[in-house]
């Protein structure tokens, strides 16, 4: 979820006490219809139920059957949002959206409980705890994977590739994000990983590229790696971009109301990294915050898009506090990159589409070369000695040669070194 830092702080009073309601105050018939439902439900259910879960569920469905990512805060996940934008919370560590029925995984947080557990993106959730989640509402069933750190939840998970159920058993803990990570690739290469947009993130990008640029001479381009980056803070998205970007506009924002009419540009002054080239790895876990910025330097040109189409998530949900200590995130517009791409449902397409790939140790013997035959002519004429390689073959038969797991970022680091020789 996409949190604007000056929220639209609209106070909604939604009290109905169901022993002093005038059906008067209610004048459209399908708002009439809902107290008549309340009514029949507070006085005849076989069980007495509790008016506040009544209201709070009533409110919950409403907001779920708009899209799926409005949705119903109650007090606790009200609070515990106000935790995640700082960077620290308790749980999982995974974002979710609802769908049919279910939860579905953008993406576990990098070295997470759920992401040691195994939890990936795409990910269906239709248990917690052996309890099917079909029937629960939203609300509920966050807070029941959530929990006290050092507890754990069980999952019941659908994952494409598998025709059968799997459960896999989480431990809580406290989740505090590292929003940044950063080393050196192939010795001049800046790599920089970002987790997510919480508080601070751009000055972190910052602190580690001056890190790395004061132990590393003559960095030739950076690697910029939002995958599985499922979002956060809307001004940290605008920061971040603002970094690699002299001027112009970074993201722009439509709705039906025209509050929700907002043009985000860059800021002018701060660390500026201008004169290096960029590779953008993405996926399908990256959205939302990651997506602006991904589309922001596509579309200024300012870097290579690399890896595979993005999540899609490009709508604005604004956190409006309710009374009681609860609030709803209700979607109130669409974001657009500054050539006016919608990012909702589309999502980022990359320059450079360039898929997982399960990489093996490899098997280079038949690559025969002149230097492999027998009796050939070295490259030193001065010498009149045949070379005789009866074998170059090893470890039974097979030269092998390791490459790296992570595919898409040799792809990336490539990319950058040829724009260096290209240049030079």
């Amino acid at each position: 979820m996409i949190i604007p830092k000056k929220l639209f702080l609209i106070l909604i009073m939604l009290v109905i006490p169901a022993f002093a309601v005038e059906e008067s105050c209610y004048s459209s018939p399908e708002l009439k219809r809902f107290y008549e439902a309340f009514k029949l439900v507070n006085k005849d259910y076989v069980n007495k139920v509790d008016n506040a879960k009544l209201i709070d569920s009533a409110i919950s469905g409403m907001l779920l059957s708009l899209d799926p990512h409005s949705g119903f805060l109650n007090k606790d996940m009200s609070r515990e949002l106000t935790f995640y934008s700082k960077g620290e919370f308790g749980g999982i560590g995974v974002e979710f959206i609802a769908e049919q029925g279910s939860l579905r995984v953008i993406s576990p947080l990098e070295d997470g409980p759920a992401y040691i557990a195994g939890i990936k993106p795409g990910d269906y959730v239709i248990g917690v705890d052996g309890r099917s989640i079909r029937d629960m509402n939203y609300s509920d069933i966050i807070m029941k994977i959530r929990g006290r750190p050092g507890t754990k939840v069980k999952l019941t998970i659908l994952r494409d590739n598998n025709s059968a159920p799997v459960e896999i058993l989480v431990k809580r803990d406290m989740i505090k994000i590292i929003s940044v990570k950063s080393r050196i690739e192939n010795n001049d290469i800046a790599y920089i990983r970002v987790n997510s947009f919480p508080e601070n993130t751009a000055d972190n990008i910052i602190s580690h590229y001056k890190s790395l640029i004061s132990h590393t001479k003559g960095i030739k381009g950076i690697v910029l790696d939002l995958r599985n980056n499922p979002g956060g803070l809307l001004h940290q998205a605008i920061s971040v971009s603002s970094i690699f970007l002299k001027k112009g506009n970074i993201v722009s924002t439509k709705g039906r109301v025209k509050d929700s009419n907002m043009s985000y540009n860059v800021s002018e002054g701060g660390y500026k990294i201008l004169d290096l080239p960029i590779a953008i790895l993405i996926n399908e876990g990256s959205a939302a915050a990651s997506e602006i910025v991904a589309g922001a330097l596509q579309d200024h040109g300012r870097a290579v898009l690399m890896g595979e189409r993005s999540f899609g998530k490009g709508s604005v949900q604004t956190v409006i506090p309710l009374s009681g200590g609860s609030a709803m995130g209700l979607t109130t517009a669409l974001y657009y990159t500054p050539h006016g791409r919608s990012i909702q449902a589309e999502g980022i397409i990359p320059d450079i589409i360039v898929e997982k790939s399960v990489i093996k140790e490899k098997t280079v013997a038949s690559n025969i070369r002149e230097e492999n035959l027998n009796g050939y002519i070295p490259k030193d004429l001065s010498s009149n000695t045949i070379k005789n390689n009866l074998s170059i073959n090893k470890n039974n038969g097979d030269i092998i040669r390791k490459v790296e797991d992570d595919y898409q970022l040799e792809r990336a680091v490539d990319l950058i070194k040829a724009i260096s020789i290209y240049k030079k």
